[in-house]
């Protein structure tokens, strides 16, 4: 998941300094916001939870 974030950001321009630190940032914001048991994350939870956030 980590990795798909810092691409998508690479590809959009973002140095990989930025792509690095924007994508982990932003995944740990989304992961927090997670309410359900933990033991099933899934990529899709994830993604829902980013377009909360941004």
């Amino acid at each position: 998941m980590l990795s798909g974030l810092i691409v998508s950001l690479l590809a959009q321009g973002y140095t990989a300094k930025d792509a690095a630190i924007n994508g982990s940032l932003a995944l740990a914001l989304a992961s927090q916001k997670f309410d359900k048991p933990n033991y099933y994350l899934l990529p899709t939870d994830i993604i829902d939870l980013l377009a909360e956030i941004a």
